[in-house]
């Protein structure tokens, strides 16, 4: 994934590449490279690196590392990294993924990384409240600590996952869930600006929560808020037990966050999420609608598979809507959905010529809307483009 971010001074700017290798192979390493495109056009070649995985051995190469927590924190989300812009400058905003999180090494798997431009990366905590807390599971005090680091955990009060499966049943920690069902990584966060001048993040996670984030200290969590539940049952397991339930990057429009969720078994529901961000001194995130409704069928049939990531668009009248693909099985066809942002409220329901594509994002153009389609991680692929009819 590629980003531009562009400084008073940049006529071009700065390109930012994040990458990891193909699937959960070893050894699966995390880059990230900063090119001054100003100066490549001199001539002049300006690339900055920054490696999220400083171990060179990473186990056995060509075995899958997904369910271990050795080394890790590969840059593989398909959103790629959030650009923020703070003052004059940009920073950007990484989630590693599976892996080893240990803060005295530089292992960041698992978290949120705030990178200035630059990329001289300074997790910025407390070492004084860091130095007796246990390597691979810092305590509270210091991951609370960190300005430029979000460690995901539980709110007081909130429970370990407990997996209907069993498959966590035993287990003391929160990752070690996470590792044991391939739960980490992939999603990227999005800034939800308040009329109190907080700037907080919205970042939902594999294991079907979302996260509410301190946009200017990430050591701050206000709030983690479970969306839907863990896929599987002791009768229905879940088909793709890898997948997690959410991988996505959010869309705000009109004061919603559109989270969409997927669900690969037959039990649980799942669908597109509306959610609210409540201002205050400690902010809060709000469910204010959900597609397919809740106690539903369809919210237990539909959205079985990754869908695409959300689109917000402001139509020609006014009116606020967010696209997303339900897509299918190969040889399936998908669907192209629009919710009215403010309620949720169902709009089109239009299935596609083809099956649609997972992590993808609609392109609204010129009164249309594109969206891609593949049989395959392979192909063929096809391209669908619909007109958008005044409501």
């Amino acid at each position: 994934m590629v980003v531009i971010g562009k400084g008073p001074a940049d006529r071009l700017g700065r390109a930012y590449v994040t990458t990891g290798n193909a699937r959960d192979l070893q050894p699966w390493h995390g880059w990230l490279f900063e090119i001054d495109l100003d100066a490549w056009r001199r001539g002049a070649a300006e690339v900055r690196v920054l490696v999220t995985t400083p171990e060179s051995d990473c186990g056995p190469e060509g075995e899958s590392g997904s369910r271990t927590r050795l080394c890790g924190g590969g840059l593989w989300a398909p959103s790629g990294p959030l650009l923020r812009r703070v003052g004059e400058t940009d920073e950007l905003v990484l989630a590693p993924g599976n892996g080893q999180l240990d803060l005295k090494r530089g292992d960041y798997a698992n978290t949120l990384m705030r990178v200035p431009r630059g990329l001289a990366f300074d997790a910025a905590c407390d070492a004084s409240r860091c130095a007796s807390s246990a390597a691979t599971e810092p305590d509270e005090a210091c991951v609370a600590s960190c300005r430029d680091l979000f460690v995901p955990r539980l709110l007081p009060g909130q429970a370990l996952p407990r997996p209907e499966t069993g498959v966590c049943d035993g287990l003391s920690s929160l990752f070690d869930c996470w590792a044991r069902l391939d739960f980490q990584g992939g999603s990227t966060p999005i800034e939800v600006p308040l009329p109190s001048g907080k700037r907080p993040l919205v970042y939902p996670t594999k294991d079907g929560h979302a996260y509410l984030i301190d946009g200017d200290h990430f050591g701050t969590l206000y709030d983690r808020a479970k969306l839907v539940e863990v896929c599987g049952t002791q009768g229905d397991p879940c088909t793709m037990n890898w997948a997690g339930m959410i991988v996505t990057q959010p869309a705000l429009l009109g004061g919603h966050v559109a989270v969409p969720t997927f669900m690969p078994d037959r039990t649980h529901p799942a669908g597109v999420f509306g959610l609210v961000v409540e201002d205050g001194e400690r902010p809060r995130v709000r469910i204010d609608w959900r597609f397919p409704a809740e106690g539903t069928s369809a919210a237990r049939t539909r959205f079985r598979r990754h869908p695409s990531r959300p689109l917000g668009s402001t139509l020609a009248s006014g009116l606020e809507v967010f696209w997303v693909v339900e897509t299918a099985p190969p040889g399936g066809r998908g669907r192209l959905v629009a919710l009215r942002a403010r309620d949720g409220a169902l709009l089109v329901d239009e299935e596609l010529a083809g099956a649609g594509y997972r992590f993808t994002l609609p392109l609204v153009h010129a009164g249309a809307i594109y969206v891609p389609s593949c049989q395959s991680d392979s192909g063929p692929g096809t391209l669908e483009a619909f007109r958008i009819q005044p409501e």
